[in-house]
């Protein structure tokens, strides 16, 4: 979906982003410096397609705008809890500093990195438009703008699965869940002892499921 306020952004992160590179803390070994990088030219090059103009940009075009600042922000938000190439830790990038532990990071930094995977699952599926809405309850299916339609929907399923991995930590970090699937670790060790496993391509963090209590007996 459009968020109109990630657009207001586009500029000031492309120019946040160059002057944390131009201070020389990039570290080429890091892969949340990596991901900025990529992220950075990925986001220079829509908005490029558009000469630098909200105004030219269509609704496929707006909404990929839309996901390259959403995904940009959030690796920069890690950024300050890494280590720069000139020694201790690098600079605020931004003003939001992520508070998630690194394990839990970086499975949202692979999750999202697949968003054009669902643009491509979606794109040889089209029915499923039929069967989804957008924010303002529109069927994605009678957007005249096949694409921007299918754009959204990517964004959304991938937005679900970065809201459930954050959830798997936060609900065990808060102690609100007993059961469903939460990360497997202790919460006093503020996820140092998190497990990652690659799954084509995708960092998943270790989790255990534990079915909600039954209310009652059986009848």
């Amino acid at each position: 979906m459009i968020d109109e306020t990630k657009l207001t952004k586009i500029e000031q992160r492309i120019n946040q982003t160059n002057e944390w590179l131009a201070k020389g803390e990039y570290n080429e070994e890091d892969p949340y410096h990596r991901s900025a990088k990529e992220q950075l030219n990925r986001l220079e090059e829509y908005w490029e397609e558009v000469d630098a103009d909200l105004k030219k940009a269509d609704d496929a075009q707006r909404m990929n705008l839309t996901f390259a600042v959403d995904q940009l922000e959030n690796t920069l938000s890690v950024i300050p809890k890494t280590q720069s190439a000139l020694g201790g830790l690098c600079s605020r990038v931004m003003g939001k500093v992520s508070n998630l532990p690194n394990a839990v990071n970086q499975s949202v930094r692979s999750i999202q990195s697949r968003y054009d995977n669902w643009v491509a699952f979606i794109s040889e599926n089209r029915y499923l438009l039929t069967h989804n809405h957008d924010k303002n309850g529109v069927q994605l299916s009678t957007y005249e703008d096949e694409d921007a339609a299918i754009a959204v929907l990517a964004k959304k399923e991938t937005d679900s699965y970065v809201g459930r991995v954050k959830r798997t930590w936060t609900e065990l970090a808060s102690g609100k869940a007993t059961h469903g699937y939460l990360v497997t670790a202790d919460p006093k060790n503020n996820g140092s002892d998190i497990t990652l496993t690659e799954i084509d391509g995708v960092m998943v963090m270790a989790t255990t499921y534990t079915p909600a209590p039954t209310r009652g007996g059986s009848k």
